[in-house]
């Protein structure tokens, strides 16, 4: 799928699979490897942005991913989310629809 259907079919809270086609590297070549992995990858659709316009040009529809967090002794330190433009070459796939009850309304 795109990142248009995605934005226009998956609800919050689904997890999003995307990707770009490519094979995974051997963990041999560790930066081979940390291309893939930015290019591959599953989140959480936390947002949804319609296309804005500005005076010189308009910056297309996007999705934001939350990829996961770090944290120490109970503390989230870094959230990773992650944006993708409609314009994004990626392949995007609902890989879990959210249980009944598990979306956050506010």
């Amino acid at each position: 799928m795109s990142a248009r259907t995605i934005i226009d079919t998956a609800p919050f809270g689904a997890r999003i699979r995307y990707t770009d086609g490519s094979p995974k590297p051997p963990a041999r070549f560790t930066k081979k490897l940390a291309a893939w992995e930015r290019s591959h990858g599953v989140g959480r659709l936390v947002k949804k942005e319609p296309p804005r316009p500005y005076a010189t040009w308009t910056a297309p529809a996007s999705l934001t991913l939350h990829e996961g967090n770090f944290s120490s002794d109970g503390v989230i330190l870094v959230t990773i989310m992650r944006s993708h433009s409609t314009d994004s070459a990626l392949a995007f796939d609902v890989a879990e629809e959210p249980k009944p009850g598990q979306r956050r309304v506010a």
